[in-house]
């Protein structure tokens, strides 16, 4: 049964600190492969949800949004 007063926090960070690896990889490909790792997170812990708070100031804008864009079709 679910704790309901649990609460649970996830972060997806750049490996080095620095460069997101979207930035070295198929942003399409990264979507995918966040949005497996998340629901494999959401499954084993039995979340009932998530909030997504994304922000990277040093990306390139485009490729920014069609990362997040794939993250979040993959999600669906």
């Amino acid at each position: 049964m679910a704790d309901k007063e649990r609460r649970w926090l996830v972060s997806i960070v750049p490996r080095n600190g620095n460069q997101w690896p979207y930035n070295h990889m198929n942003a399409s490909v990264w979507g995918s492969n966040a949005a497996t790792s998340l629901k494999q997170i959401i499954l084993r812990y039995r979340l009932d949800g998530i909030d997504v708070d994304f922000e990277d100031r040093h990306s390139n804008p485009d490729v920014f949004t069609t990362a997040m864009c794939s993250l979040f079709e993959n999600l669906k």
